[in-house]
């Protein structure tokens, strides 16, 4: 369990994390110091609180223009959310198929 200094250290970084994804066109000194923040969360996930890892996989998910950092963080927080919810109990669940109507059909 992790101490009050190092949540509020987890949230700070957050909350950068979740500010710099919104910058849709950054600057080479903003994406520079983006890729940091995604590089040292990248070495945290494994260790962050389910909460924070949400809130992080969200505010990438939302990023139009996602670069190889932060694919390579989305990943990661992808991998720590299947592990949090088991998803791996849940592979050989068979679910049924539906089709997916194509652009051309319409009712």
């Amino acid at each position: 369990m992790k101490d009050k200094e190092e949540l509020k250290e987890d949230a700070g970084l957050v909350r950068d994390l979740v500010a710099m994804c919104g910058v849709d066109f950054p600057t080479n000194f903003e994406r520079d110091l983006r890729d940091g923040l995604f590089r040292k969360a990248f070495t945290l996930v494994p260790k962050m609180e389910t909460h924070h890892v949400r809130r992080i996989n969200e505010a990438l998910c939302e990023m139009d223009f996602p670069s190889e950092v932060a694919l390579g963080l989305r990943q990661a927080t992808l991998t720590r959310l299947a592990r949090h919810h088991d998803l791996k109990a849940f592979r050989k669940v068979e679910m049924p198929k539906v089709s997916v109507p194509s652009k051309t059909q319409h009712n």
